[in-house]
């Protein structure tokens, strides 16, 4: 009975973890066993936007906030949160804010904000958001358990 509203949610999901990055949503579609019209047609009835749309206001939303949180270069970050193309994000972040990626950075360093400058090799601090249940002690267990530098 909820099977539309779970399609929408599943691809949602997946969707925001990046599945749009370089694929198409007929790649998405066949992931999730369904028609890319049956999975337009759902994303766009459940959210009201189409999975493109979707997709790119994920990856603005990324860019806006590393471009508030670091010092990484614009071309970077473009590419980082999932623009295939430099011009392709600066035109896409123009027509969403109507203000320049580099007018975000000015108006974030007006406020003070602190900014991490990123090296190649210098540990990540990242704010991520989740949902509940969330099991705190194991995955704090397993992170103490892996060593810098090596992966389980």
């Amino acid at each position: 009975m909820d099977a539309v509203p779970r399609l929408a949610r599943v691809a949602a999901d997946r969707i925001g973890a990046g599945a749009l990055n370089g694929r198409t949503v007929a790649d998405l579609a066949r992931d999730l066993g369904v028609s890319e019209r049956h999975l337009r047609r759902a994303v766009e009835h459940e959210i009201g936007v189409s999975p493109l749309d979707l997709a790119q206001t994920h990856r603005l939303l990324l860019a806006r906030r590393l471009l508030g949180d670091t010092l990484l270069s614009v071309t970077r970050i473009a590419y980082a949160s999932g623009f295939q193309s430099l011009r392709r994000f600066n035109a896409a972040f123009r027509e969403q804010y109507r203000m320049a990626p580099s007018a975000i950075r000015r108006a974030a360093r007006a406020h003070g904000g602190e900014k991490v400058a990123l090296e190649e090799d210098a540990p990540l601090c990242l704010s991520l958001s989740y949902r509940a249940p969330l099991a705190w002690d194991a995955l704090l267990a397993f992170l103490r358990r892996v060593e810098p530098g090596k992966r389980d």
